[in-house]
């Protein structure tokens, strides 16, 4: 999904990015320099939007099977490591190569 030259985080890029936010909340996400919002996701079997403003969920580019690690906060938590099936709505961010 990124044009040339930029590529999805791996699982390893996100834990590191992660580890900059200040405070580890969605605060530390948005005034990082990637800026990421709260966007929530996109339910694979309703297509309806959930937790927009309240959760963030940024995909890597680590799959396993048909699953994949991705990004997740909120205002009182950030983990970088969670695995969910990749049939889900999560937003994509590139970064450069």
């Amino acid at each position: 999904p990124c044009p040339a030259g930029w590529h999805v985080p791996t699982s390893a890029e996100w834990v590191t990015v992660a580890g900059y936010f200040s405070p580890q909340t969605s605060v530390g996400a948005f005034n990082s320099t990637l800026k990421l919002p709260l966007a929530g996701y996109r339910d694979r079997a309703s297509a309806s939007l959930f937790n927009r403003g309240s959760n963030g969920y940024y995909w890597s580019g680590s799959p396993s099977g048909t699953s994949a690690a991705y990004l997740y906060f909120n205002s009182s938590a950030v983990n970088p490591a969670y695995s969910i099936n990749r049939a889900l709505g999560f937003s994509v961010r590139c970064v450069k190569d």
